[in-house]
């Protein structure tokens, strides 16, 4: 029982800095991004622009959710582009590595 919770700590600290970068995508070419932590925290945005795509980076690999203001919900992995149905302002995201990263 104690190794579990020794390489559990282990295993939140690595993770505790990691981020990806996550790249939300209007219309127009307008863009921005955030750097994500990989840990499932919380991560506010408080940019008004209506997304329609979220796009997240290759690496650290990591599967994100992305909220929307009008209850979209957008699942998105390493690699992808996904479009936000309908497109809209995001409120927040959180992201987690999985685990065979």
């Amino acid at each position: 029982m104690q190794f579990l919770t020794v390489a559990a700590l282990f295993a939140s600290a690595a993770l505790a800095g990691r981020t990806t970068c996550v790249t939300f995508l209007g219309a127009a070419d307008a863009k921005f991004e955030l750097q994500v932590p990989v840990s499932g925290e919380w991560t506010t945005i408080d940019n008004p622009l209506s997304i329609t795509y979220i796009q997240v980076a290759n690496e650290p690999k990591a599967h994100c959710t992305a909220f929307g203001v009008d209850g979209s919900r957008t699942y998105v992995g390493s690699g992808h582009t996904i479009p936000v149905g309908p497109p809209q302002t995001q409120h927040g995201i959180y992201c987690v590595q999985p685990y065979d990263s």
